[in-house]
């Protein structure tokens, strides 16, 4: 009687069902959320499904805009969700955190793009992503910093011990992309060092970077992460009394300056602002440019 129950015990354990996998949905098109940016031709988008947050930049007006479709996409070995929302013509993207765990995951079928509904387009992967609310993302830099970081993932992955020195943004041209500017040390035939470029414009990045044979002089190299982001930065600059339309805006370093600074020409007020990185101090020099 013993071993009979024993090796019933034994069935009933191997017989314990294995455990499900997550089941991940897009944002509801009525929970998406939109935030400005000061001075802007842009807005940042963000919803939440199952405590994973998506973000999205846009020109566009959404409003509870309708699912269209859904993708899981690869770049450079980073994985990523992202949901695609129609609008009339206009199409706006939301894009998870990169994460492994979205190389795991499929849409029925073992597919990798979907069309259809929401839950048409559920993907099933073998463990949950890591949870990054949607309010964490706009701490992000309002997605900016979340782009910077991602941006240097993707060029130090080609280009071992390349280091960022600059971002710059053009917003007097409809369209511009964020520029961002890499060193990379001096090896084998490179006797100095020599710059990368990489871009990042209607919510993908340009790939592959650019590489160039000679150095990005007059900055320093900026250390990661960046502890305060670009709104806030506006932010300040607005309380300080500079609140006229930025035309161009960029974080770096420069070699006589002591610390990390955004920076932010204002034509209409021939000033350009300075917001210190770590200590949030605003200052300014005549507008040149």
């Amino acid at each position: 009687m013993r071993s009979y129950f024993l090796a019933a015990l034994a069935i009933t354990v191997l017989a314990k069902p294995a455990r499900a996998e997550f089941q991940l949905v897009c944002p509801a098109p009525d929970t998406i959320q939109r935030q400005t940016i000061p001075h802007s031709v842009n807005s940042i988008y963000t919803g939440e499904s199952e405590g994973v947050g998506f973000w999205g930049l846009s020109a566009g007006l959404f409003e509870s805009p309708p699912f269209a479709a859904a993708e899981l996409s690869e770049v450079n070995g980073y994985h990523s969700f992202a949901c695609v929302y129609q609008q009339n013509t206009a199409s706006l993207p939301l894009v998870t955190n990169t994460s492994p765990v979205y190389g795991t995951c499929r849409f029925a079928g073992g597919q990798t793009t979907c069309r259809g509904t929401r839950s048409q387009c559920a993907v099933s992967c073998a463990s949950k992503p890591p949870v990054q609310e949607a309010a964490a993302l706009q701490q992000a830099a309002d997605g900016f910093l979340n782009i910077l970081n991602e941006a240097n993932r993707i060029v130090v992955r080609d280009y071992p011990g390349a280091y960022l020195l600059e971002a710059t943004k053009d917003l007097t041209r409809f369209g511009s992309p964020w520029r961002f500017v890499f060193g990379v040390p001096a090896s084998g035939s490179d006797k100095t060092d020599t710059t990368v470029f990489l871009n990042y414009a209607g919510n993908q990045f340009q790939l592959p970077p650019t590489h160039v044979g000679f150095p990005w002089g007059g900055s320093k190299p900026i250390p990661l992460p960046v502890p305060m982001g670009l709104m806030q930065a506006v932010e300040l600059a607005r309380q300080a009394g500079y609140t006229a339309p930025i035309a161009w805006n960029t974080l770096r370093w420069p070699l006589m300056d002591t610390e990390l600074l955004y920076s932010f020409a204002m034509p209409a007020m021939h000033v350009h602002v300075f917001v210190g990185v770590y200590t949030h101090k605003v200052t300014t020099s005549p507008l040149t440019r």
